[in-house]
């Protein structure tokens, strides 16, 4: 395989590798479960799978290093899975086990972030702003933090009990399917 078409196929890996990635990110939001449970589930078959996609790599690779395109291998195959796993649990959700639970906004806070900065190369300005959030409780015990908008941020009132729609997801990780944060009417 030529250098061109190598870096075309390391290309179009790592973009899956990275959608992925992000579909386990958003749809973990939705998900009443720590970050951790799902990923220890998802590590076995994805270093199997990874061990079988490494060895694609070492044939496909134009510098034939074994441990870095195993590890590679192991790195794209986890983040597939943990995509696949977080996907099946929230699409495939089962709508017959439908419930309304209550939760309450236990606390709104604000934080600091960066973002900016450029790459490997281009070393632009990183840029500071604040992020919105939101700490709920739900009935179970669960707690779970989110990122609002700063109008919603304004009207929401801690300690105001909502509903959240939950169904039970195919691999028994319960799924928010609906929620509505308590808004407080605005004046005019």
């Amino acid at each position: 395989m030529g250098k061109k078409n190598a870096t075309v196929f390391y290309v179009i890996i790592f973009l899956v590798a990275a959608i992925g990635l992000g579909m386990s990110c958003a749809l973990q939001r939705n998900t009443l479960v720590e970050w951790w449970k799902p990923a220890a589930m998802c590590l076995v078959p994805g270093c199997l799978f990874g061990v079988a996609l490494g060895r694609v790599f070492v044939l496909k690779s134009p510098s034939g290093s074994q441990p870095a395109n195993y590890l590679a291998g192991v790195a794209v195959a986890f983040s597939l899975t943990l995509g696949g796993f977080y996907s099946l649990n929230f699409y495939k959700s089962r709508p017959d086990t439908a419930v309304v639970v209550e939760a309450m906004v236990a606390k709104k806070y604000t934080e600091e972030r960066t973002r900016g900065g450029g790459g490997r190369r281009h070393h632009g300005t990183r840029e500071k702003y604040t992020a919105y959030c939101v700490r709920i409780e739900v009935d179970g015990g669960w707690k779970k933090d989110f990122d609002v908008k700063a109008g919603e941020y304004v009207k929401i009132r801690t300690g105001r009990k909502f509903n959240l729609d939950v169904e039970e997801g195919l691999f028994g990780f319960p799924v928010i399917k609906d929620m509505k944060l308590p808004l407080n009417k605005s004046k005019k």
